[in-house]
């Protein structure tokens, strides 16, 4: 049996983002793998101070001569040091591409540890093909590098759950942040006249993009899982504006929920949808707003949109990694 240490902090994390449900399902899946056993890399620590303590904490030396896989967070260059495989997954290139959409955090400190992570890890693995290849010919690891692309899928996530909604609305799902290109949704939604019959309903945590509350949009920071199946089950649609991505997952997860997507015209979403989507330009207002309408007016599902969504698993995702462990 294949052996992986496997660096859960984020899975420790109260809130739950991307990252978080990344950490927390692979994890999962890989725990009930039949062919890896599966240990938690020691020193992992759920509050953001013992984060950064965690980072350059000696390994133990049972995950000496060990392979280790780091999930989410760059690896310090102690812990991979002590390791004899690294796997570094790569959400995207936001870092480097989109740096003044980062956190400080991101782009001043995990952003060194990332690139020196490309240059000593054995494995890259991203989300999307897309991403690799952006990871390709960025310049940020050699061309000889291994990457693979492990991707991710939805939770158990379409469970019986309700969501309280006065009007009909059209979803959006995701952080607060500049690259979900939210504020632009909001100033689409109030120019297409829909705020006297459709709410535009947001989820997702406030974080370093802030989003104004205005007449018709709602804005919940906080959902459960159950809510958020409810949310998705009752929408007219989904829609998914953001300038830059590395997967997409809510475009899976509306589309499992029967409900049509618009999204940005991006090679991701294009990937991920495999084409099935309903594209706009994320950087004009008004093909937006024609998207926000089309949602409104009653937008169809594509037919090969639930086949495509269906084919994401994390039973995949684990055999993925498993594939990775052998020598």
């Amino acid at each position: 049996m294949m052996h992986l240490y496997f660096d859960v902090r984020s899975a420790r994390l109260t809130r739950m983002t991307g990252w978080e449900r990344y950490c927390s399902c692979l994890w999962e899946a890989l725990v009930k793998h039949p062919e890896v056993q599966v240990d938690e890399l020691p020193g992992s620590a759920s509050s953001l101070p013992h984060q950064l303590i965690s980072d350059w904490i000696k390994v133990p030396r049972a995950v000496r001569g060990k392979t280790v896989m780091f999930p989410t967070y760059p690896p310090s260059p102690l812990s991979s040091y002590m390791a004899a495989r690294t796997i570094f997954t790569l959400h995207d290139l936001t870092w480097w591409k989109y740096p003044e959409s980062s956190s400080s955090g991101g782009k001043h400190y995990y952003r060194k540890l990332a690139e020196r992570a490309l240059l000593c890890a054995d494995v890259i693995v991203t989300h999307t093909e897309a991403v690799a290849s952006e990871l390709r010919d960025s310049g940020l690891v050699q061309s000889q590098k291994r990457i693979e692309v492990v991707s991710p899928a939805p939770m158990t996530l379409l469970k019986d759950g309700q969501f309280s909604a006065p009007r009909p609305y059209i979803l959006a799902v995701g952080t607060q942040e500049p690259r979900k290109n939210l504020v632009a949704l909001v100033e689409a939604y109030n120019r297409s006249g829909l705020t006297k019959e459709v709410d535009l309903c947001i989820i997702g945590r406030t974080a370093w993009g802030r989003v104004s509350p205005v007449p018709g949009v709602r804005l919940v920071t906080k959902a459960t899982d159950a809510e958020l199946s409810g949310a998705y089950k009752g929408a007219l649609g989904l829609i998914a504006p953001s300038l830059y991505e590395g997967f997409g997952l809510p475009l899976i997860e509306a589309s499992l929920a029967g409900i049509p997507v618009a999204c940005s015209d991006i090679p991701v979403f294009h990937e991920v949808t495999s084409g099935y989507a309903e594209f706009f330009d994320p950087n004009d207002v008004e093909d937006m707003q024609r998207a926000l309408m089309w949602l409104a007016a009653g937008g169809r599902q594509n037919p090969s949109a639930l086949a495509c969504a269906q084919s994401f698993s994390w039973d995949r995702a684990a055999a993925s990694v498993a594939s990775l462990l052998a020598p």
